[in-house]
């Protein structure tokens, strides 16, 4: 039987936030606030459509679009992603990124799930209405 290797002075949250940070780095995503201040960083998008049947039964195709982002990322470009009272504070906020066909899709952030734990905020995304 193997023997796992042992990280000395790294706690299991520290590998868990090395391990999301190097496995999410799928595309880059640029953020951007009220006040225009934007931030390129690495993320985890994905937007993809899918069937719901609405209140009459009848199937309703709508689109799904979320992004997954290390907030320490964001926050080492001079992003800011919290209030004043230290809590995340993004809804408004427009997201870009290029599909794998290359074409960019702006979205704006309606839910942020952040995760004290690891570091990172998940983010319901919808079509972004200039």
């Amino acid at each position: 039987m193997g023997t796992l290797p042992i990280f000395l002075g790294m706690s299991i949250y520290e590998m868990a936030i090395r391990d999301w940070r190097k496995f999410s780095q799928q595309r880059q995503a640029t953020f951007i606030d009220a006040d225009g201040v934007e931030a390129t960083v690495e993320a985890m998008p994905t937007s993809h459509w899918m069937r719901l049947g609405n209140s009459d039964g009848v199937d309703v195709d709508t689109k799904n679009a979320h992004i997954a982002v290390s907030e320490k990322l964001l926050t080492d470009e001079g992003y800011t992603t919290r209030n004043a009272s230290g809590e995340i504070a993004m809804l408004g906020h427009v997201v870009k990124w290029k599909d794998a066909r290359g074409v960019e899709g702006v979205y704006t952030v309606r839910q942020t799930y952040p995760s004290n734990t690891v570091g990172i905020i998940v983010i319901i995304l919808e079509d972004h209405e200039e």
